[in-house]
């Protein structure tokens, strides 16, 4: 009997050395890189995580967000002004309110080393900020501005991807084969858009400009971009018949035209030449760039285009690149790889396809430089999200092994 009493009462003692850790740990402070508007912010306290939520002190992000900060004693709240928006916080309950109403928070504030500390999330979303969490480089990003995303379309062995721009407006480069038309446009459509402020048709084949009829009768569009070059089949013709019927504007486009005006860069890296043997080197192939983050849209170009991108002179550095031409061998070559030197690639592909896409070759080459693939084949429609300080990248289905 006094053994299992004594067995007990060692078992209680554990219990409470191991809550103790737990507890100590759930409120241990983290290494959490935080940015506000691209610079780094600097806590007077360490950030803590709290059941997967970082908590910074309540006054450092207040004040590193231009807000005016007041202390009602009475009411033991605090009250921060940002434009137009207040957020009261009682730290004594965890009450959370914006313009007066009730928010519900995940975690509550706590207290620690005399400071309190506040969920960072939800304070910067609170006052309409972006919040970008990168979970790969340990990175949280606060933008007062806007963001872009660029959606990879999971159209097949085709090519469609959906740009919303950061001052609202949007792109469409490519519209996959005919019988995604229809998908397209209710995805289009399911993001709030009924206007398309550019469209590019990067080059007539019928994986990349099958839809684009469908899409020119189904939404206004404000200019539409093509390399200059004519192919003899029906899909071709449709596009050009739609085309008039849309009544938008039409420009040629090569190295060195610009397409928007908007606070994303876009440039035309490619093509270069009026002539070429092969079809897919016509591919205009262009670099957005916001802020501090670029990616390249490679579209069909094969090794061709790519060397004279390569030797052009210009910088086409960038942060992602879409594959060219599905991730066959005939295109993604070391020289063009080495010259953008990419963090991440995304490759458009289909499922099964008969081809063997992507070659085995590119795979390799992606590989050997430590560059993360995403596939649509594997990851569904794939969505690019960044505030031009830093990116993430998701995919709809299953991650890329």
């Amino acid at each position: 009997m006094k053994y299992s009493l004594r067995k007990f009462t060692v078992g209680i003692a554990m219990l409470a050395v191991i809550v103790f850790v737990l507890s100590y740990a759930t409120f241990a402070s983290y290494d959490v890189k935080i940015l506000v508007d691209g610079q780094p912010f600097k806590c007077s306290e360490p950030p803590i995580l709290l059941n997967g939520i970082t908590l910074v002190p309540m006054r450092d992000i207040f004040e590193e967000l231009g807000a005016s900060v007041s202390w009602d004693e009475d009411t033991r709240s605090a009250t921060a002004m940002y434009n137009d928006v207040s957020v009261t916080i009682y730290p004594d309950d965890g009450s959370f309110l914006k313009n007066g109403e009730v928010v519900e928070l995940k975690v509550k504030p706590v207290i620690v080393n005399n400071r309190i500390m506040i969920p960072l999330r939800a304070v910067a979303e609170g006052f309409g900020c972006n919040v970008i969490w990168s979970g790969r480089d340990y990175t949280v990003s606060i933008s007062t501005g806007t963001v872009m995303k660029t959606y990879f379309l999971d159209c097949g062995q085709a090519d469609s991807i959906f740009i919303e721009l950061p001052d609202g407006k949007c792109m469409l480069v490519d519209s996959g084969e005919s019988s995604f038309g229809e998908t397209l446009a209710s995805f289009i459509r399911g993001l709030g858009y009924w206007h398309i402020d550019y469209v590019v048709a990067t080059h007539p084949h019928s994986d990349h400009i099958g839809g684009m009829a469908h899409i020119l009768k189904n939404f206004s569009v404000g200019t539409f971009y093509m390399p200059q070059v004519w192919h003899n089949t029906k899909t071709f013709e449709k596009m050009l018949d739609a085309l008039s019927l849309n009544g938008c504007e039409c420009k040629y486009i090569s190295r060195g035209s610009t397409i928007t005006d908007s606070l994303c860069n876009v440039e035309v890296l490619s093509p270069q030449e009026n002539s070429y043997v092969r079809m897919n080197n016509y591919s205009a192939v262009v670099k957005l760039e916001y802020k501090g983050v670029s990616t390249i849209l490679s579209a069909d170009a094969e090794i061709e285009a790519e060397n004279e991108m390569v030797n052009s002179g210009i910088d086409i550095t960038a942060d992602v690149l879409k594959i060219g031409h599905h991730g066959s061998a005939t295109s993604s070559s070391e020289a063009y790889l080495d010259k953008i030197s990419p963090r991440d690639a995304v490759i458009s592909v289909g499922e099964g396809n008969s081809y063997g896409f992507p070659s085995v070759l590119v795979k390799a080459r992606l590989e050997n430089r430590g560059i993360n693939i995403h596939r649509t084949d594997i990851q569904g429609n794939i969505c690019m999200t960044t505030d031009g300080y830093i990116y993430v990248i998701e995919g709809t289905k299953k991650q890329t092994p």
